[in-house]
């Protein structure tokens, strides 16, 4: 569990990126900032459950696992209904996104059939993968840059990555302040 000075001091970073996302015109900029911050609070959820986490490792786990303190799934995925159901439409079905490495899990297409079946849980855990997965492409540099559509999707995906992000953030704090 983290001190309260540490707590407060990584709460301050999540809000500053918060603040800079929501100022940023650029929808490259405003994703990276929006994820700044998640990366901050998943890191410092981690940490709140297992203080001897390993932050080294594991990132795509934690950025799921905070799903764990969004306190309402139903709520958030009716409140990210319209402009889901438009994301679902765009996510790119010709070059699906999988998560793991022993048994791949084709991520757009669970995402589909949760949010379409109605099933919050598995509707948020495949949204953050989703979310994870453009951040790797981002990051990483795993695909070729289509300036109109990753301009689409990095505009859904602000929508989305800012909805969870308040979520979680509204979480944790109930849970650890």
């Amino acid at each position: 569990m983290l001190n309260s000075a540490l707590r407060n001091n990584m709460l301050a970073k999540v809000e500053y990126w918060i603040q800079k996302a929501e100022k940023e015109r650029d929808p490259f900029d405003k994703y990276v900032s929006y994820y700044l911050s998640f990366s901050i609070l998943y890191n410092s959820y981690a940490k709140e459950t297992d203080p001897n986490a390993d932050l080294t490792y594991g990132e795509d786990r934690r950025a799921v696992e905070i799903g764990n303190i969004i306190l309402d799934k139903k709520a958030l995925v009716d409140d990210l209904k319209g402009p889901l159901r438009d994301y679902l439409e765009i996510i790119p079905a010709f070059r699906e996104e999988y998560w793991g490495r022993s048994h791949p899990v084709p991520i757009a297409s669970r995402l589909r059939e949760a949010f379409y079946s109605e099933n919050a849980l598995e509707t948020v855990e495949y949204l953050l993968r989703w979310l994870y997965k453009v951040r790797c492409n981002i990051f990483h540099g795993e695909k070729n840059y289509d300036p109109k559509l990753d301009k689409t999707i990095l505009d859904y995906s602000n929508k989305m990555i800012a909805k969870i992000l308040a979520s979680s953030l509204a979480g944790y704090k109930r849970k650890f302040t």
